[in-house]
């Protein structure tokens, strides 16, 4: 369980504050971490988290080497801020929110609801509704570790790290992560820095000149050709 004041729960003002910033950067699509590199194309760049885009590590070496990228990726986006605001889900059939899993909640207890949404019809027969929630994390605690091995391990999905001014997002899935900078530019900058965790040739994103000039997927066909677990979660491709 996390020390006594390692996580904060964000205010209600905070959260308004946080909405708003959301929205001016990244648009009004609903806020999937898995739609991101689609809402976002032109300021998305994928990077994997361990060498030959390996995906998932089998040994505490490569679980280290795993860990020392994802941190070193939000070390240079944090530019210097010491709380990070990492967003959590949970899931339902229905639009009442739900607690999250068991693991979320030891880590990162009390959380501020943010938005609950659904992106499918009211005329389909089961509708999933996704939860997200907000806490504050110091970089230098214990409790970022922890999530982005729950991210490697698959228990947890849909993960998302940012400040509260939303100017980016780094959003760790297993095999990697999707990071939405504020500019083309400032993309180009970090694919330059970590141009050796760029996809291996065949993977998305492994041509970042490619995502840049093809044509976005609109969230329609996103939402189509996005597969989900059996429990109907979202999962990013590799």
């Amino acid at each position: 369980m996390s020390e006594p004041g390692a996580v904060r729960r964000p205010t209600p003002s905070e959260v308004a504050a946080f909405d708003a910033a959301w929205t001016l950067n990244t648009g009004t699509e609903l806020p999937y971490a898995h739609w991101l590199r689609a809402t976002c194309h032109e300021r998305w760049v994928r990077l994997h988290s361990l060498p030959e885009s390996k995906q998932y590590p089998d040994t505490e070496a490569e679980y280290a080497v795993m860990l020392t990228r994802y941190l070193a990726e939000l070390d240079e986006l944090r530019a210097g801020a010491d709380d990070l605001w990492v967003v959590t889900s949970s899931y339902s059939s229905a639009a009442r929110p739900v607690r999250r899993s068991a693991a979320l909640v030891e880590l990162l207890p009390r959380p501020r609801l943010w938005r609950s949404f659904t992106e499918d019809d009211e005329d389909e027969e089961y509708r999933i509704w996704t939860h997200h929630y907000l806490s504050v994390v110091r970089r230098d605690g214990p409790e970022l570790p922890r999530l982005l091995r729950l991210v490697a391990d698959e228990v947890v999905s849909g993960v998302m790290i940012t400040v509260p001014a939303a100017t980016w997002v780094h959003h760790p899935y297993d095999g990697g992560a999707d990071l939405i900078l504020p500019t083309t530019a400032e993309r180009d900058r970090i694919a330059g820095i970590f141009t050796d965790w760029l996809p291996a040739q065949g993977f998305p994103g492994a041509c970042l000149t490619g995502c840049v000039h093809s044509r976005a997927p609109s969230p329609g066909l996103q939402r189509r050709v996005h597969s989900r677990d059996p429990a109907g979660l979202p999962r990013s491709p590799r």
